[in-house]
């Protein structure tokens, strides 16, 4: 099982972890976390299960400038 964490977040902010079926590439489950005011600018995903499963993580940060303000992982 996977979680991820995002540091130095800000209010509104996201994390996210994907996890996708080895083969065909379809989504199984996303579990996403915004940073809310008083999480001391960090916050964990909810664990995952990737046992055989692709798994991803990503970050949505508004306040970066556009182009900047998402990312992801590859898949692992």
């Amino acid at each position: 099982m996977g979680c991820r964490r995002l540091w130095f977040g800000r209010a509104d902010d996201t994390a996210s972890v994907r996890t996708e079926d080895a083969g065909g590439g379809h989504t199984i489950a996303i579990q996403s976390v915004s940073v809310r005011p008083g999480d001391e600018n960090s916050v964990y995903t909810p664990m995952v299960n990737d046992k055989e499963l692709k798994a991803q993580a990503c970050v949505d940060v508004p306040s970066l400038p556009p182009g900047s303000d998402f990312a992801c992982t590859i898949f692992y």
